[in-house]
């Protein structure tokens, strides 16, 4: 990851690095180029459809179809959002605990929990409607 992160800064004559002028420590900004990265590889770009496990009934074009135009409601959203919510979203689905997103946001536990409910009932409410 942080091999891709450089990689990034390095890119395109190293714009991404010629926009850090200085007004927070460069290790913020680079925690944020990163942070930005996950997101981007991770939520924001969209996924194949899983195969399913043998003996599974197919999906009908229909079914992946939906799920399709679901993940992109979804994804549209997770734009709309601020980056330290879409930050803590992405840390909790890839297995981090309340403490550690708490953590990597310089929040508490009982902050990051609140955070991750409210983001994931907004999310909730894009999957229903």
């Amino acid at each position: 990851m942080l091999q891709e992160v450089f990689l990034h800064l390095w890119k395109d004559d190293l714009k991404a690095l010629r926009a850090f002028h200085g007004k927070a420590r460069l290790a913020s900004y680079l925690s944020a180029v990163a942070a930005c990265k996950v997101l981007n590889d991770r939520v924001l770009r969209p996924r194949r459809v899983p195969s399913r496990p043998r003996g599974a009934s197919a999906a009908t074009p229909l079914e992946v179809l939906e799920r399709r135009e679901e993940e992109e409601r979804l994804r549209l959203r997770m734009k709309d959002m601020p980056l330290r919510v879409r930050l803590a979203l992405t840390l909790q689905s890839n297995g981090a605990s309340l403490k550690e997103v708490g953590g990597a946001l310089g929040i508490s536990e009982d902050a990051a929990a609140q955070l991750v409910s409210r983001s994931r009932e907004a999310l909730r409410e894009v999957r229903e409607s």
